[in-house]
């Protein structure tokens, strides 16, 4: 287990978690606080309940990950996509992870560094979701966006 040094954070993390995860009923009450009260451990509960794991208030390792990797997904699945003609951070980092990811591809195009979501970057987008196996669109979905920052990671170095 990591070492928590700032527990009210920690604990506001797990709130954070909770109130994208868990069902409105299971989370009603549940503010980011950073206090580890009755209402948030009453969700750990019914998060623990409603996963399978032991049925009490302690938040372990293992119920941390599971936590964090359903927030992980939730926010994939309702990050909004980018397409042509958005522009923004979001964008430029989009540009600079399919430069460095298509980099290791012959046949790939490039993409400027750009904030700009050009005619370049959606066809980068739509070349690298055919190789991931993910319907070729040229717009850049949260589960593309994920994906794709895990192939950059990779690259890095990182996981």
């Amino acid at each position: 287990m990591r070492l928590i040094d700032d527990k009210i954070a920690f604990i506001k993390e797990i709130q954070r978690f909770l109130i994208k995860v868990t069902p409105f009923e299971d989370a009603a009450g549940l503010s980011e606080s950073g206090i580890y009260d009755e209402v948030t451990k009453s969700a750990v509960r019914k998060f623990k309940t409603a996963n399978g794991l032991l049925i009490d208030t302690v938040v372990d390792y293992r119920t941390f990950e599971l936590l964090y990797a359903k927030y992980l997904a939730f926010e994939a699945e309702n990050r909004a996509s980018l397409k042509r003609g958005d522009s923004g951070d979001e964008v430029l980092e989009l540009n600079m992870m399919l430069r460095r990811v298509g980099a290791g591809y012959s046949e790939f195009k490039g993409v400027k560094n750009s904030a700009y979501y050009s005619e370049s970057t959606e066809n980068a987008v739509i070349y690298l979701k055919e190789r991931f196996g993910m319907e070729a669109c040229g717009e850049a979905d949260g589960a593309f966006s994920e994906r794709l920052k895990k192939e950059y990671l990779l690259i890095k170095g990182e996981k």
